[in-house]
């Protein structure tokens, strides 16, 4: 019975694989022909020093903006979650009025959180642009507004560190029972620990989501990688660096997944 199942069920997924997989290597034959002709090199070019003179032009100025944006951005919903648990937690015990608080409050910290991890990533991505064209800037006399950017850097990867340390204390002081300093290089597992069983359900959901995100992500932006490489002749290090980064979520799943099943 299972093994009727399963052929109907592989029949029906091969009539749509197949095609895609057809399409697909049609598609990538074609821009690899595309790719070797003078007109798509000279393009291929063109926009390389576009991308270029963009990136340089963008990117001390990016560093500052969106690193002091972010930062203040944060602290302004991590203290208007204060304010608001500060002003509306009930006098006594009223359960339904502190569930409705403590559900606004929360979905404010999230959101804090939420902006300060994100002007965190973006911050780095957009220095190593800084990094990467540092030469350039040196020569064209940019040199005090790289150490701007530099200092702008410092300033809110410190701020971002005092603020979720800020946004975990306070998450602290309305669930006493939650554990864990983010200074400690065991947070995460302690934070775990002290969560209810609804908590971590949230947490394994959520994670299990991001795992799958991250997975379909990694495998658009290797066959991207892939494709360009094509035009910009940038060598096959951008997709191993993403298969690495597939290799490595795939592997810590299955083998987190095996043991957990032991």
């Amino acid at each position: 019975m299972n093994t009727e199942k399963n052929k109907q069920e592989n029949k029906k997924a091969l009539k749509i694989l197949i095609p895609v997989s057809i399409a697909a290597g049609i598609i990538g034959g074609v821009i690899g022909g595309v790719s070797t002709t003078n007109k798509a090199q000279d393009l291929a070019l063109v926009f390389k020093e576009w991308l270029e003179e963009f990136f340089i032009l963008i990117g001390p100025w990016s560093v500052i903006v969106v690193s002091i944006a972010g930062l203040i951005v944060s602290f302004y919903i991590y203290k208007s979650a204060v304010k608001e648990y500060k002003e509306n937690m009930p006098e006594g015990s009223n359960q339904e009025l502190e569930e409705d608080l403590f559900k606004d409050v929360d979905h404010k910290i999230s959101i804090g959180t939420l902006v300060n991890s994100v002007t965190m990533i973006v911050s780095f991505m957009l220095y190593a642009i800084v990094i990467a064209y540092l030469d350039v800037y040196i020569m064209s006399g940019a040199i005090i507004l790289v150490a701007v950017s530099l200092l702008a850097f410092i300033i809110t990867c410190l701020g971002q560190a005092k603020l979720q340390q800020m946004l975990v204390d306070f998450v602290k002081i309305m669930y006493p029972g939650k554990d864990g300093s983010v200074y400690d290089f065991r947070f995460s597992q302690k934070w775990e620990e002290s969560c209810d069983e609804l908590e971590k359900l949230l947490i394994y959901k959520a994670a299990y989501k991001a795992y799958k995100t991250t997975s379909g992500a990694c495998c658009i932006a290797l066959v991207i990688t892939i494709l360009l490489s094509f035009f910009f002749h940038y060598g096959p290090l951008p997709a191993m660096v993403v298969g690495c980064i597939w290799l490595t979520s795939i592997v810590s799943y299955c083998l987190e997944a095996m043991k957990l099943d032991k």
